[in-house]
């Protein structure tokens, strides 16, 4: 399961709730719809030199915030053209990190 797409959804149903920018209660969220975590490992990904993954994410991220009003869309075109100028003048950096998780479900 991607968090990011159980965030997405989440929003949408509302039961179980994972706030979108923290990935550290997804453990408890599984074990609460009834599975055995097995393993959890953080994965991280950086991205200075080529940075398009990120700036794609970082547009449909800001895109989406602006959709749900959380963020104006100033915000977003600023987000936006600081990291072009970033990537201009190679001062950009890009993380992110990605969580595996691995349960089971007695009986199953």
């Amino acid at each position: 399961m991607v968090a990011s797409d159980w965030a997405s959804n989440s929003e949408r149903s509302r039961s179980p709730r994972l706030h979108k920018w923290s990935l550290k209660p997804l453990p408890a969220l599984v074990a609460a719809a009834g599975f055995t975590v097995q393993m959890v490992e953080p994965h991280g990904y950086v991205q200075t030199t080529s940075p398009d993954f990120l700036l794609t994410l970082l547009s449909r991220g800001t895109s989406a915030g602006a959709r749900a009003g959380e963020i104006g869309p100033g915000l977003v075109e600023g987000f936006v053209q600081e990291a072009r100028r970033r990537v201009a003048n190679r001062s950009f950096y890009g993380a992110i990190l990605f969580l595996c998780l691995a349960a089971r479900k007695d009986g199953e």
